[in-house]
């Protein structure tokens, strides 16, 4: 392994009578997290750079391409890319005039509009996904097969533990 800079931080903090390296290991876990998510982040927008699409208008569209045939709100589109409702509907609008999504008047309930994919807007989202799976395949090459699974596991049990959730589901 390289540098660890959290490491080192963390040792200049004990040294300095901030705490001991045993009290700060749930800080350094957390900040090692929050990097790697910025990294991650970086990583996945360079992987992108391909797309007129903005990262979260590429993620709205393969929300759209996992939900297939199901009804998403802009509301609950917004919910799942963590963007607020007013800067989906920018999305959304940028989205439709480049064919990719089309609005519609909700089946179930006419006074709300859902979002379905394009025939282009699909192929889009479908070239963006595997270009994301090449990207995090790249990006967690260091570790073993178990070793993601377990990364995985952990990071899972933690989003759980500190109330992490899918927000509405969409209506079928």
């Amino acid at each position: 392994m390289t540098h660890d800079r959290v490491e080192e931080y963390l040792k200049r903090a004990a040294d300095a009578g901030l705490g001991t390296l045993d009290e700060s290991r749930a800080l350094g876990a957390v900040y090692r997290v929050s990097r790697l998510a910025e990294i991650f982040e970086h990583h996945q927008r360079t992987s992108l750079g391909y797309s007129q699409y903005s990262l979260e208008e590429t993620e709205v569209l393969i929300v759209l391409l996992f939900g297939e045939g199901l009804n998403f709100t802009p509301k609950q589109l917004a919910d799942a890319v963590f963007v607020s409702p007013a800067n989906m509907t920018a999305k959304l609008s940028r989205l439709e005039e480049a064919g990719r999504v089309e609005r519609t008047l909700n089946p179930s309930d006419r006074r709300s509009i859902v979002v379905k994919l394009t025939e282009q807007g699909r192929a889009d989202a479908t070239e963006a996904f595997q270009r994301l799976i090449a990207h995090a395949d790249g990006v967690m090459s260091p570790l073993t097969d178990d070793e993601v699974a377990q990364f995985s596991g952990l990071l899972t049990k933690l989003l759980m533990a500190n109330g992490d959730d899918a927000g509405d589901v969409a209506e079928s």
